[in-house]
């Protein structure tokens, strides 16, 4: 059994899972006869990561207390439904260790991480295999037209922070433009 905090695209995932039924298989026995096995296991990205060992090197700790600090300001195990109780054997786990958290301040503005996700996540390599066909004549007439004649609006979240960007430059003069290529946010009656 394993047991996921965080998705797959955390920049701290933690994993818990009992390798009581691995280890029972692997010695040839029942598994009952062999006691619980939890295994905890942290895995660190990016910028995370860099900022982890930033701190370990930094202070004068053991790595293990380092990640037992870690699991100590990040996840709580209870024993009642009121979540007043905690689980005795996580806190013996735990230990001394002092409470250690990472926060990695945010540089770039929602515009930038948009732009950031046009560029590296494949949006971009679409709208160039759109123009590859456009030049060199792989779609149809019918194909082009459609494209063609859709005219390109921003969604409001996205123009929002156009429309930030712009006053932060001082070019408020392209507000009204902004607002005019600006989707217009549809009701839905009878909801």
């Amino acid at each position: 059994m394993t047991v996921y905090l965080k998705t797959p695209s955390a920049d701290d995932r933690i994993k818990f899972y009992d390798k009581q039924a691995e280890q029972a298989k692997k010695q040839g026995v029942r598994k009952k006869d062999i006691p619980p096995w939890i295994r905890t296991e942290i895995v660190f990205r990016r910028e995370k990561s860099h900022e982890f060992v930033r701190q370990y090197l930094a202070l004068d700790i053991e790595l293990i207390d380092l990640v037992k600090g870690y699991l100590k300001a990040k996840v709580k195990f209870y024993t009642d439904d009121e979540f007043k109780t905690p689980l005795r054997a996580w806190v013996k786990f735990l230990g001394k260790s002092r409470p250690f958290s990472i926060s990695i301040p945010k540089t770039k503005s929602g515009l930038l991480k948009k732009f950031d996700w046009y560029f590296h996540h494949g949006a971009i390599a679409v709208y160039h295999a759109y123009l590859f066909c456009i030049e060199n004549h792989l779609l149809s007439h019918d194909e082009r037209i459609s494209y063609e004649e859709k005219e390109v609006l921003f969604p409001p979240d996205l123009a929002s922070e156009l429309q930030k960007r712009a006053t932060q430059y001082g070019r408020t003069e392209l507000l009204e433009l902004i607002v005019d290529m600006t989707k217009k946010a549809t009701f839905r009656t009878g909801d």
